[in-house]
């Protein structure tokens, strides 16, 4: 009988650490490709071994942050080009990140992922609709920036600055509010490149163009390694700085 329980226990222990080790050896597969996040290919192989870890461990805070930024990436990503995927996505991102603020009502990163995936989906289905999601954005965002202000970067300032941009003129008041915000973004993490082209979209819109140009050109010479684990952003910010230089100033 003994030895029939010492059995178990001992069967018991190693499917623990084999359950562990699938789940770690799952979470370092998916940090590998994570790294190249900025590749669609990439990040849906990210996608795939982060889920597969999280129905070993469904309450993983890291995954489910991991989760609700991988959607937001797959949504905003320059080869997503279908409205409706682009939708889905972000409302699973908000799906995941909702269930974090389930487990913690107060996290910082569950509330600002799923306000962020609620605003691009907001920016999906349109102004009026998206209209009606202000107050729990801003609610939302009072809870983020009274834990931990400037999260993800500045990341509550930026979205806060970025709903004022989107606002039709005839409903907004003045852009410096949003321009104060940005800066004090870049003041506080000054080589986090999307503060810089929002900054540089604010500055075109009070037309002050040659502020803007300062903006782009900044993200377009910072070295790809200028803020440690943020290599996929800036590669991508930089793509979008000569878009937008294109756009607003005919250039290559």
């Amino acid at each position: 009988m003994r030895v029939k329980i010492f059995i178990l226990i001992l069967v018991m222990i190693l499917t623990i650490k084999v359950g562990a080790d699938d789940v770690n050896s799952l979470k370092a597969e998916g940090d590998r490709f994570w790294a190249q996040r900025d590749s669609q290919l990439y990040l849906l192989k990210a996608i795939d071994a982060y889920t597969r870890a999280l129905t070993m461990v469904p309450n993983d805070k890291t995954l489910l942050i991991r989760l609700s930024t991988a959607y937001y990436w797959k949504g905003t990503n320059f080869e997503e080009e279908k409205k409706e995927e682009r939708k889905k996505a972000f409302t699973t991102g908000q799906m995941y990140a909702q269930k974090l603020c389930e487990i913690d009502p107060d996290s910082a990163g569950g509330n600002f992922w799923y306000t962020v995936n609620m605003a691009l989906y907001g920016g999906e289905v349109g102004v009026m609709k998206s209209a009606f999601m202000l107050p729990e954005i801003k609610k939302r965002m009072g809870k983020v920036m009274s834990s931990e202000k400037f999260y993800h970067h500045g990341g509550p300032q930026r979205l806060l600055a970025r709903i004022d941009y989107e606002t039709p003129s005839i409903l907004r008041g003045s852009l410096e509010a949003a321009e104060v915000m940005l800066k004090e973004a870049i003041q506080h993490s000054p080589n986090f490149t999307l503060s810089h082209i929002y900054l540089a979209d604010i500055y075109m819109e009070m037309k002050k163009p040659t502020q803007a140009r300062e903006e782009l050109e900044f993200v377009l010479t910072l070295p790809e390694d200028a803020l440690p684990g943020f290599e996929p952003e800036i590669r991508r910010d930089k793509k979008i700085a000569k878009v937008r230089m294109r756009t607003y100033f005919a250039e290559n």
